[in-house]
């Protein structure tokens, strides 16, 4: 592995860890857990690219465009979200 792939890997060890102590898993069990989530996900998806959308419906996407949308900042939203003025007048509408 390479240094930013061992940076993320480390990251959602620590995630997976935090999300399990979260739930009220022991932390020496949770360490453990993690340990196990992420070699299992390394032997499941290693040598691909997977992507994780902002959010997980186009609703809270929509919802969110609405949110920062005031009727004058077009382009700040449309930049910020990454989307075209015809998606930001779709969300709003």
């Amino acid at each position: 592995m390479n240094t930013d792939n061992d940076t993320v890997y480390r990251q959602i060890q620590q995630e997976v860890e935090q999300v399990a102590q979260g739930l009220g898993v022991d932390c020496r069990l949770s360490g453990d857990m993690a340990v196990a989530i992420t070699n299992r996900l390394q032997k499941l998806f290693g040598s691909t690219t997977i992507y994780f959308p902002l959010f997980a419906s186009k609703k809270e996407r929509y919802a969110a465009i609405k949110r920062d949308f005031d009727g004058d900042n077009h382009n700040e939203v449309c930049k910020k979200h990454g989307i075209s003025r015809r998606t930001l007048y779709r969300a709003i509408r």
